[in-house]
């Protein structure tokens, strides 16, 4: 008995001494290795072969495996443990092929699981990681863990997804609780992770996150079959979720299927996309936005959106952003953005959609300004440069406090042209809009519309003063809606005299210059100028940096 009592206080003493130790940051490494045994014990002189096998013995936090440059084949899933950081020898020499098929869209070649949020705080990088041309489903899964940083990584030739962070349990369409927070995916490359035959399918998914961080990544998804290259990113319920300084590149044409960049639903407050280049005629679908307890529901500034070359009517007649909604659009601003040879720009898609049981949408301060659109439109359709589309037959819709300021509108000068630089289908209650300080060009008919087909819709408290029209058919707006308390004031007409065809800047004897109306933005002068650019101030914005 006494001999059991000592053994049980030896073993006390054993495992506090390894929490203590881990806890101290005397963390142990581990070796994976292409010549390894899985029946040494894991040190730099007896490593083991296989990254499952070291997952299955490493569960310590603090404990890093290392696995030294080769190729390794892993069929099987490998669950990385709480605390426990996976690290190569370097992102080109330590590749990881994967055969495994997940079960779930909560499951992954590489899995870290807990089933309540947990502090992970670990890390996966310095390796690449593939699915064996697309035989493996899913690459690293990261459920319910908080503080996990995935970065210095190729995900590459997944079916379904590269990388998924998901927050916590939930349903479709309902708000998770608790939200992840302290999660990362940077200094990455993932490449052919998307498709759209499989649900919750992205390159990059982000559900549930507060203050996910998503950086300096080169995201591509232009490899498959048309109509089958999925979303780069999608996701869910985020708050503070910041996208920045990324490449993400897509196809021009998906055929018959939607083409999407982004398609992220539910932005929480203080989302953030900003200095990131997207190359192809794709959309960035954001769904529903709420201001919360933040100053700003969203912020979309500083980005590029590129096509080589004008493109064709699709399908999808697609648009570098869309903004759509189910209940909210709250405080979302997109400005000092750069659109070159896109068929579409900046479109708000603005509907009741009574059967995902939502009953009326409120869009309330939104600001559209500074955003240069140079040869916006189709070889093949005229457009609509800005559309805010309302549509439907449910009139529970109420925009209020909309702001479209200080942008440079051309249309794609062909015969097709834009039908108008701002186009507008009102439905349900639209007041307080104001157009200001826009230049707008090459239209076939009016610079600007007020259009509805929906009974009983309301417009009122319209301002449109100071814009600038040039070469549209029309250089004026034009209302087939009764608008109350409409003002048009000091809307001028000739060529803005733009430096060249690529910099939207104003030469020296523009009429543009000092003709527009303060809106809270500092210029120089007598007054604001009209247009994206106010004379004698440097572009401070990157995608104005040609």
């Amino acid at each position: 008995m006494k001999l059991f009592s000592e053994m049980c206080a030896i073993k006390i003493l054993l495992l506090n001494f390894f929490i203590l130790f881990s806890v101290a940051g005397f963390s142990a490494t581990y070796y994976v290795d292409a010549s390894g045994n899985n029946g040494g014990n894991g040190s730099i002189g007896s490593p083991w072969l296989t990254l499952t096998y070291a997952c299955s013995n490493v569960r310590f936090p603090g404990d890093i495996i290392h696995i030294n440059a080769g190729t390794f084949n892993e069929p099987l899933r490998s669950n990385l443990a709480v605390g426990v950081s996976l690290e190569g020898a370097g992102i080109d020499s330590t590749i990881i092929n994967s055969t495994y098929t997940a079960l779930s869209s909560r499951d992954g070649a590489i899995l870290l699981n807990s089933s309540s949020p947990a502090s992970g705080n670990q890390s996966i990088s310095n390796l690449t990681l593939t699915g064996s041309n697309l035989t493996a489903t899913r690459g690293i899964c990261i459920n319910y863990r908080n503080n996990v940083t995935v970065h210095h990584i190729k995900v590459i030739n997944f079916i379904a997804s590269g990388v998924f962070f998901r927050g916590s349990k939930q349903a479709w369409d309902v708000e998770p609780s608790p939200y992840a927070s302290g999660n990362s995916l940077y200094n990455s490359t993932i490449n052919n992770c998307g498709t759209r035959s499989s649900t919750e399918s992205a390159s990059i998914r982000i559900n549930g996150q507060n203050g996910f961080l998503l950086h300096h990544n080169l995201c591509t998804q232009t490899s498959r079959y048309a109509g089958q290259n999925g979303n780069i990113v999608g996701g869910e319920w985020n708050k503070e979720l910041k996208i920045y300084d990324n490449v993400f590149t897509k196809s021009d044409d998906e055929k018959s299927e939607w083409n999407f960049f982004f398609e992220l639903w539910h932005w929480q407050g203080g989302g953030e996309i900003y200095a990131n280049i997207f190359n192809g005629a794709a959309t960035m679908d954001i769904v529903d936005v709420m201001k919360s307890t933040f100053e700003y529901g969203l912020k979309i500034y500083n980005n590029q959106y590129l096509v080589a070359a004008t493109v064709p009517f699709t399908a999808h007649q697609v648009y570098s952003i869309t903004i759509e909604g189910r209940s909210h659009l709250e405080y979302v601003y997109i400005n000092d953005n750069y659109f070159k040879n896109v068929p579409n720009a900046i479109e708000y898609n603005i509907i009741v959609n009574t059967g995902e049981g939502y009953s009326s949408f409120d869009v309330s301060h939104n600001y559209i300004h500074h955003n240069v659109l140079e040869n916006v439109g189709m070889t093949d359709l005229s457009n609509y440069p800005i559309w805010i589309e309302g549509y439907g037959s449910n009139s529970n819709i109420t925009v209020d406090n909309f702001h479209i300021y200080n942008n440079s509108i051309q249309g794609v000068n062909n015969s097709n042209k834009a039908l108008t630089g701002i186009h507008w289908d009102v439905a349900g209650t639209f007041s307080n809009i104001f157009i200001q300080n826009n230049i707008i060009t090459n239209c076939r008919n009016y610079a600007i519309t007020f259009n509805s087909n929906l009974a009983g819709a309301t417009l009122s408290n319209v301002t449109i003063n100071n814009n600038l029209y040039y070469a549209n058919a029309t250089n004026a707006t034009d209302f087939n809606i009764t608008a109350t308390n409409k003002t048009e004031s000091n809307n001028i007409t000739g060529n803005p005299l733009f430096v060249s065809p690529v910099d939207y800047q104003l030469k020296a004897k523009s009429p543009a210059i000092n003709a527009g109306i303060y809106v809270g933005v500092p210029y120089n002068g007598s007054a604001p100028d009209i247009g994206a650019f106010e004379t004698g101030s440097s572009p401070v914005s990157k995608a104005f940096t040609w």
